[in-house]
């Protein structure tokens, strides 16, 4: 931002920071950029003027840190408990879903890489955080490779790295989490205050949709050597249209009278029961009588870890980008539309969708006629 000195010249702070081998901010630097506020002056001077300013700026950096220092370090320092208190706070306050809390640690995580002592978290700072992000690989934070490599090694390499990077829908994501926990320190402690709320976000491209497997994609999945987990994942999914984090989280507790209850998910109109077809029914009861009420009937509830696996899996047998373990609801939602008995809203509900009815939403309560899910499902015809 441009302010004008008493000098006569207008002048932008820009501020470096330097990174050491753990990825921690060691140092700030600020420069300055002057421009001529007179038609009489001459860029001879204003570059004079920036050379002078440029000279002292280890002295101004350090004024500029030291008046806000104490007030941020005491944020750095006791980060976790800020967070944790943060976490518990917005879930009073809404419904949020464990994979909603699972993706905001993660977007925190990379908040912990940049804040550190003697940083104040302003829109200039983050500029500097959202352009190291799009630099960042897309598994810095887990993969072995990267545990002694430094932001500032891979931002000196970054033109000659082959490496995928993180895409700018999750930098937006994790960066809009940063947003909120410090929108939320401002309300409880107004001495907190900050702009990145001006931060404007990346664009993001538009991704493919995903398509249906066909009768020959399905027929070469489930002819495929898969382990009985993962070929028990599919043919729920293909059966219920149900989402990846929305098995995931699938306990004995959520099968009730030859049904899928699902209690939480993406939207609250996830919230919904699912009739078990016939093809599905065995498997999901044996799972349900082999495990306990805490435990999952399927992986470990790791929706992300597990959602990369069977994805994995699928792009071995199925060579098709616009293909992948989301097709298996798309193929759920194009059999519900070959049923000819049941109402649209009925089949709304099934794919955890809203429902428009007025009355249904407020005067019913959401309840549904669960011998109408039924029949549904149980017309329900996928072939391969």
């Amino acid at each position: 931002m441009w302010e004008k000195r008493s000098s006569g010249y207008f002048i932008a702070e820009t501020n470096l920071y330097q990174t050491d081998k753990d990825n921690q901010i060691i140092s700030k630097n600020t420069q300055y950029q002057v421009s001529p506020s007179l038609p009489s002056e001459t860029l001879e001077s204003a570059l004079k003027k920036q050379e002078e300013l440029n000279n002292s700026r280890n002295t101004i950096s350090s004024n500029i840190i030291l008046s806000n220092s104490n007030i941020w370090d005491e944020v750095w320092e006791n980060i976790d408990t800020y967070l944790e208190n943060f976490l518990k706070e917005i879930q009073k306050q809404r419904k949020i879903s464990t994979n909603t809390i699972k993706n905001m640690n993660s977007g925190f995580n990379y908040l912990k890489l940049f804040c550190v002592k003697g940083i104040v978290p302003d829109l200039q700072f983050y500029k500097y955080v959202q352009n190291s992000m799009e630099m960042l690989p897309k598994n810095f934070l887990r993969g072995k490779e990267w545990k002694k490599v430094s932001i500032a090694d891979i931002k000196k390499n970054v033109g000659s790295s082959n490496y995928e990077k993180l895409d700018a829908q999750t930098i937006n994501k994790h960066l809009n989490f940063h947003k909120q926990f410090f929108a939320w320190l401002e309300y409880n402690h107004e001495k907190y205050n900050t702009n990145i709320d001006k931060l404007i976000p990346l664009f993001e491209e538009n991704e493919v949709a995903k398509v249906e497997y066909s009768e020959k994609d399905l027929r070469a999945i489930f002819d495929y050597d898969l382990k009985e987990d993962c070929r028990d994942f599919f043919s729920i999914a293909l059966y219920t249209g149900m989402r990846m984090s929305e098995i995931c989280s699938l306990k004995s507790s959520n099968i009730i009278d030859n049904c899928i209850k699902v209690f939480d998910g993406k939207t609250k109109n996830a919230v919904r029961i699912i009739p078990l077809h016939i093809n599905i029914k065995k498997i999901v009861l044996d799972r349900a009588k082999n495990t306990t009420d805490s435990g999952h009937l399927i992986f470990n509830g790791n929706s992300s870890a597990i959602g990369k696996k069977l994805n994995r899996t699928l792009n071995k047998i199925i060579l098709d980008k616009d293909k992948s373990l989301h097709s298996f609801r798309k193929n759920f939602s194009q059999a519900m539309e070959e049923v000819e008995v049941g109402e649209e809203k009925y089949k709304d509900y099934l794919m955890g969708h809203s429902i428009s009815s007025v009355r249904q939403k407020h005067y019913n309560l959401g309840k549904i006629n669960v011998d109408k899910l039924r029949e549904i499902i149980n017309n329900i015809v996928i072939n391969y």
